[in-house]
């Protein structure tokens, strides 16, 4: 986590057993945004069911996990944005071309 604002995401297996996971987000445009790797756990759980719950700043809310390829770049950049040197060291580790992005939209919606 090496500091900075961490949610709790809830996603679910096929039998419907939560999941839990903690993870950077980011705000762009009164959205929020996560992003996570093909082949991961959490985020093949999300691609195959993307109805997840988040936990924020103590409050929990329903969501769909929307893949936005096109928002990589930009991501990417504001995680860097306020993550700074924790982030630097993910990058070191990860090829962050490979990242995808997931778009969180309020349930229902």
């Amino acid at each position: 986590e090496l500091g900075g604002e961490v949610v709790r995401l809830r996603s679910f297996d096929a039998d419907g057993r939560g999941h839990d996971t903690r993870l950077w987000i980011v705000n762009d445009g009164g959205r929020s945004y996560l992003r996570g790797r093909p082949g991961s756990g959490w985020f093949d759980r999300v691609a195959a069911s993307p109805q997840v719950e988040l936990e924020r700043s103590g409050q929990t809310g329903r969501f769909r996990a929307v893949p936005v390829e096109p928002m990589r770049d930009r991501v990417n950049r504001l995680m860097a944005e306020k993550y700074g040197w924790a982030e630097q060291l993910i990058a070191l580790q990860r090829e962050m071309d490979q990242t995808m992005p997931l778009r969180l939209d309020p349930a229902g919606h």
